[in-house]
C-alpha cells in the first residue's frame, strides 16, 4: 500500500506538476464530447435529431485525431519515463506529438493482427453453419454469411 501511495506522490512532483495534469484534461475533452454525443445515437433517438448528433459526432471525432495522438505519445513518453525512474508526467510538447505519430503504425499493425484473430476465430465457430448451408444447398445462408460475419466482427470489435 505504501508502494502505491509514493507512486501517486510522484505523479504530483516536479515543476508545474498541476499545469501539466490540468492540460492533459483539456486534451481528454474532446475525446470525451465525442463519446457523449456518440452515446445519444440509438433506437431511441427522435428521427430529426439522428443527423444533426451524426454530423457533430463526425465533427468531434476528426478534431478528437490531434488530441489522440498527443495522449498516445504521451502514454509512451510516460511509461519510458517510470521505467526510467524519473517522477512526475512529462511536459506537452511536440515531441509527445511525434512520438504518437511513430506509434501509430504499430498500433495499425496491431489492430491488423486483432483483425486476423478475431477472424479466424469467428470462422472456427462459424464453421458449423457454413458445412450445414453447403449441405443443404442452401446458398441464402451462404449469401447472408458475409453480412453475419462483418456483424459480428463488428459487435466484437465494439466491445
Amino acid at each position: 500500500m505504501e508502494k502505491i501511495l509514493q507512486s501517486l506522490k510522484s505523479l504530483y512532483q516536479g515543476e508545474k506538476a498541476l499545469e501539466r495534469h490540468l492540460w492533459y484534461l483539456v486534451l481528454l475533452i474532446l475525446p470525451a464530447i465525442t463519446g457523449a454525443f456518440a452515446a445519444f445515437i440509438d433506437k431511441d433517438t427522435p428521427k430529426e435529431f439522428l443527423p444533426v448528433i451524426i454530423v457533430c459526432t463526425c465533427i468531434f471525432a476528426v478534431l478528437s485525431i490531434v488530441p489522440a495522438i498527443f495522449l498516445s505519445g504521451f502514454y509512451y513518453q510516460f511509461l519510458n519515463d517510470r521505467l526510467n525512474g524519473k517522477t512526475g508526467v512529462p511536459a506537452i510538447t511536440g515531441n509527445l506529438f511525434k512520438i504518437g505519430l511513430k506509434a501509430l503504425p504499430m498500433c495499425i499493425c496491431w489492430f491488423i493482427y486483432l483483425c486476423i484473430v478475431i477472424g479466424i476465430l469467428m470462422g472456427i465457430f462459424m464453421a458449423p453453419i457454413i458445412i450445414a448451408a453447403i449441405s443443404s444447398n442452401s446458398w441464402l445462408i451462404l449469401l447472408l454469411l458475409p453480412v453475419m460475419f462483418i456483424l459480428l466482427f463488428v459487435g466484437i470489435i465494439a466491445i
